[in-house]
C-alpha cells in the first residue's frame, strides 16, 4: 500500500499515511493522540519514520533509543547516526520532547497534580520534570496551567 501511495502521490504523502495509519483511531482518543498527527515529523528514511511512529505512539514512555533501534533492525550506533542525520536531533532528545509535549497537554488541559503528571510522563520526580519543562518551554509547568475562564475574560477586558 505504501509503495502505491509513494508512486502516485510522492514519498512525503506515503510517509504521512504510514504515520497516520499507525495511530489507531479510537472512539475515545484524547486530544493529545489526535494532535500528534498535526505535529507530523517526516523523514525520508523509512526506518527513522517507523521509529518516530513507535516513540509517538507510546508518547515517549517505555521506549529507549536502543529499543527503537532494535524495532527497526539497526544497531544502536547506526540507528543513532541515521536518526540524527535525518531529524537533526538525537533519539533521546526526541523521546524527551515527545514526553514534554504530552506533559504540557496534561498541564494545560487536565487537573492532575504536577507530581502525577511527572510520573505519568516518565519523569523520576517532580523537580526533574519541572526543570526539564522550564528548559524546554521557558516557564514552569504551573504557569502553563489554564486559568479559569473568568480570569481570562477579566484580563481581556483590562487589556
Amino acid at each position: 500500500m505504501t509503495e502505491l501511495i509513494r508512486n502516485h502521490c510522492g514519498a512525503a504523502r506515503a510517509a504521512k499515511t504510514v504515520h497516520q495509519l499507525s495511530l489507531s483511531e479510537q472512539r475515545n482518543a484524547g486530544e493529545f493522540e489526535k494532535s500528534r498527527v498535526s505535529k507530523f515529523v517526516h523523514s525520508s528514511d523509512s526506518r527513522v519514520q517507523r521509529a518516530v511512529v513507535l516513540i509517538e505512539s507510546r508518547m515517549g514512555q517505555k521506549v529507549t533509543p536502543e529499543a527503537a533501534a532494535s524495532h527497526v533492525g539497526l544497531s544502536s550506533r547506526q540507528f543513532t547516526r541515521v536518526f540524527q542525520e535525518q531529524l537533526e536531533l538525537t533519539t533521546k532528545k526526541f523521546i524527551i520532547e515527545t514526553r514534554l509535549r504530552h506533559a504540557r497537554w496534561l498541564v494545560e488541559n487536565g487537573n492532575l497534580s504536577m507530581t502525577e503528571i511527572a510520573y505519568q510522563t516518565g519523569f523520576s520526580d517532580c523537580a526533574h520534570f519541572a526543570t526539564t519543562f522550564k528548559a524546554k518551554f521557558g516557564a514552569s509547568p504551573s504557569s502553563f496551567r489554564q486559568k479559569p475562564i473568568v480570569n481570562q475574560k477579566s484580563a481581556e477586558a483590562e487589556a
